[in-house]
């Protein structure tokens, strides 16, 4: 009968590759020394000949009572002939199998040739009887030396505990690893369970340092059971319990396997490597709009809400689900609604993030019920402000919170002015796009301006006294004063050149002098502009 491995695959490929690698040199060496022909060497080639042959017995296929001939260990599909290529001292060089398993496997066998059968430090010498000892003197430390110890259950649920309980005291089992186990031994059996191993491994290897696999573990749970979330501080024994109940729909601890949990393991498992790509996108850094599209805005507002001074990643569930169900245009327009919504509830209003979160489970049903529409969302999100973030108490935390000042005070102010500045074309937002990188807070009346005109030192730091200006422009404008700058801003028109930012072209053609009156009407009309045009759903 055949015996499936739950724990223990890469110790047993390990040391069956390090056999092979040893057949090989003993086979190599025999060959040299065999063209010599005379006494001594016919002696070496005997002594060499009944080694290899032993190694060759301990790999060799299993012919079962019936005569049907198996191979002894059965690898899995991604390195089934770089492996047997390993055993058989056949060239490695696979076209078909060049992902990163059989790699490994192919690291491997460098690594025991060059570290352990042919180190300069373990092996000198050059006479043949000296690497002939070497060799078997490795030859015994694998077959004799090592001690192997078997156990058999009679359950997958059995084998789930006790791999659990081995590796307690081992290197930290994580949610991931114990669902793994659990998964390969409910599917023995199953026809389908060599697919289900080779998708589950690219779901427990991590593609990059950010797409780590309990974390997508995580945010696939939330986005295929709104309302429901693993918790980060749940151990791993209970993430994976969790899991296996609410998504698996596992009944814990019944001896019995039916059809239709390893279906649905199945089709579960085939969804999470179909989503994953997403995910590695969201997470990557910076992250990687997942629609192929030449418009610059979508992937700008893409980033900016998943890195500073947003970092929104209660929002990755609600962004791993729309991308399987919405196109891009539709995926676009929720991306920047659900911006304008978080800036508005947590950065300015202070408040947390669960009535969001609340809003996204509604969305995600709605997407899964496939009578999801931008207009239903469009409500959801806007109820949901108007409960928590309501329109006049946005109003008036805007002028308290984007006060300048060196901590996050500028780059909050940047991405508010970058916004209001998408806003002001037509239609909006405007199919146009700014790097923030490239974007600069500027005090209106300067810091360092020797003429101060205003009625208080506090009015320098408000947002009516800041504008944008491109990386190129403020170094031309820097500290002069309010008449210096519109001067030197109507010299550029004047010659074909005109300020990147529509608001701040607006500040220098519409004002004539700059003083505490002006910045407080200018601030006025910025929040009112956000509140009623940006702000808002």
């Amino acid at each position: 009968s055949r015996i499936a491995i739950i724990d223990g695959q890469q110790r047993i490929t390990a040391i069956s590759v390090l056999l092979g690698v040893l057949h090989s040199e003993f086979e190599l060496l025999k060959m040299e020394i065999g063209l010599i022909d005379d006494d001594e060497s016919r002696h070496l080639v005997s002594r060499i000949t009944g080694h290899s042959s032993e190694i060759k017995n301990s790999l060799k296929t299993h012919e079962d009572p019936n005569g049907v001939v198996y191979d002894r260990l059965i690898p899995s599909q991604e390195i089934k002939e770089t492996y047997r290529a390993i055993l058989n001292g056949l060239s490695m060089d696979i076209a078909s199998e060049q992902d990163w398993p059989a790699k490994c496997l192919r690291k491997a066998v460098g690594n025991f040739r060059h570290q352990l059968i042919r180190h300069p430090e373990l092996f000198v010498k050059k006479i043949s009887e000296d690497r002939l000892n070497h060799l078997i003197l490795v030859k015994r430390a694998v077959l004799e030396c090592l001690i192997f110890v078997t156990v058999e259950t009679g359950s997958a649920n059995a084998v789930y505990d006790l791999f659990e309980s081995l590796n307690a005291k081992g290197e930290p089992l994580n949610a991931v690893d114990l669902l793994k186990v659990w998964v390969m031994a409910t599917m023995l059996g199953d026809p389908r369970s060599e697919q289900v191993a080779a998708q589950f491994r690219k779901l427990a290897t991590p593609r990059t340092l950010s797409a780590k696999p309990v974390e997508y573990l995580r945010t696939y749970y939330a986005a295929r059971l709104p309302g429901r979330k693993l918790n980060s501080k749940l151990n791993p024994k209970n993430t994976s319990l969790t899991v296996r109940k609410f998504l698996f729909q596992d009944s814990l601890y019944e001896s019995e396997i039916t059809t239709s949990i390893q279906t649905k393991i199945a089709n579960e498992i085939a969804t999470m490597e179909e989503w994953l790509p997403t995910y590695i996108h969201l997470v990557s850094k910076p992250p990687v709009y997942p629609y192929s599209t030449t418009a610059v805005l979508h992937t700008a507002r893409y980033k900016a809400l998943l890195t500073a001074p947003l970092e929104h990643l209660t929002a990755l569930p609600l962004l791993l689900s729309s991308a399987q169900y919405l196109d891009t245009n539709e995926y676009f327009k929720l991306i920047h609604m659900i911006e304008k919504c978080y800036f508005r509830l947590k950065l300015i209003c202070g408040k947390r993030e669960t009535p969001l979160a609340t809003a996204y489970n509604e969305i995600i049903k709605l997407q899964q019920s496939e009578s999801y529409n931008f207009a239903s969302a469009t409500q959801i999100l806007s109820d949901m402000l108007d409960r928590h973030a309501p329109e006049d108490e946005f109003r008036k935390k805007l002028p308290e919170l984007l006060i300048y000042n060196v901590g996050e005070g500028p780059s909050r102010i940047r991405y508010f002015l970058w916004m209001l500045e998408l806003y002001s074309g037509i239609p909006a937002p405007a199919p146009k796009h700014f790097d923030l990188q490239t974007l600069t807070v500027e005090h209106i009346h300067a810091q360092a301006n020797e003429g101060f005109t205003l009625a208080s030192e506090d009015d320098l730091h408000r947002l009516g006294n800041m504008c944008l200006l491109t990386s190129t422009e403020n170094p031309s404008l820097g500290n002069k004063t309010f008449e210096e700058k519109k001067n030197t801003v109507e010299e550029w028109k004047r010659s074909g050149k005109a300020l990147e930012c529509h608001s701040s072209r607006e500040v220098f053609a519409d004002f004539v002098k700059w003083d505490s009156a002006t910045i407080e009407m200018r601030e006025a009309k910025l929040i009112d502009f956000a509140a009623t045009r940006v702000f808002t759903v």
